[in-house]
């Protein structure tokens, strides 16, 4: 089977390189589901202090425990668990007086979710910025799969966070060279990127084992529409 995280060195050596230097950082991550986001971040974090957070759709409340939750694990702190509140500020407040300078990354994976939830949070998290950590030595991504809601909303000229210094990743399919690089035979290369596309997602359920046909009849969570429109 292919890896489940393949190559992104180019992508992992910029977030090295950001992450080494001094201060504060954010970073927005973005691009197309099933591009690989996720495991991109989840690669970037082993080994480091830091926390990740995946945002849901059900509401406020829901986001706002599951944040406590991570930041006990995070400070090993209990009184998180206890917090009476209902403020993302509020709770950046306690959290950076326990980090004090230690270099710490936060990642909010499916960010979009929460800002579908309340557009407004975008304004608190530019004052989370601004005002809890400009000093510290943490590094907040924020990562999401709505373009939309990325290009336009968190950093497009409009947005509350625009004109800050932000470095943003859009995260891309991978080209045929990387197919090309694991497969190794060109024409096997050739038809397991025309049919299985240059989406890492698609490409874990290839068994280069099997013959191609066999990896399609094998592998029913691939859209139909992927395999037939290339046939």
């Amino acid at each position: 089977m292919i890896p489940k995280f393949i190559n992104r060195k180019q992508e992992l050596g910029f977030l090295e390189r950001l992450y080494e230097k001094k201060g504060f950082k954010l970073f927005i991550l973005y691009g197309r589901r099933r591009v690989g986001k996720t495991e991109l971040l989840k690669h970037f974090l082993e080994n480091k202090n830091g926390t990740y957070i995946l945002a849901t759709d059900e509401n406020l409340e829901e986001n706002i425990k599951e944040f406590k939750n991570k930041f006990y694990e995070l400070t090993k702190k209990d009184y998180f668990l206890k917090l009476e509140l209902s403020s993302f500020y509020d709770l950046f407040k306690y959290l950076i007086e326990e980090l004090k300078n230690k270099k710490t990354i936060i990642v909010i994976d499916e960010f979009s979710y929460l800002l579908n939830l309340n557009k407004g949070l975008l304004s608190t998290f530019q004052k989370i910025a601004d005002e809890l950590l400009k000093n510290s030595e943490i590094m907040l991504v924020l990562c999401g799969s709505s373009l939309s809601i990325m290009e336009n909303d968190v950093i497009g000229y409009k947005s509350p966070l625009y004109g800050r210094d932000i470095s943003s990743w859009k995260l891309m399919p991978f080209d045929f060279n990387i197919v090309y690089g694991i497969v190794n035979k060109i024409n096997d290369s050739m038809k397991v990127y025309f049919i299985f596309g240059g989406i890492p997602y698609y490409l874990g359920f290839y068994n280069e084992k099997d013959e191609l046909f066999a990896n399609i009849n094998n592998n029913q969570n691939i859209p139909s529409y992927v395999i037939f429109h290339t046939l």
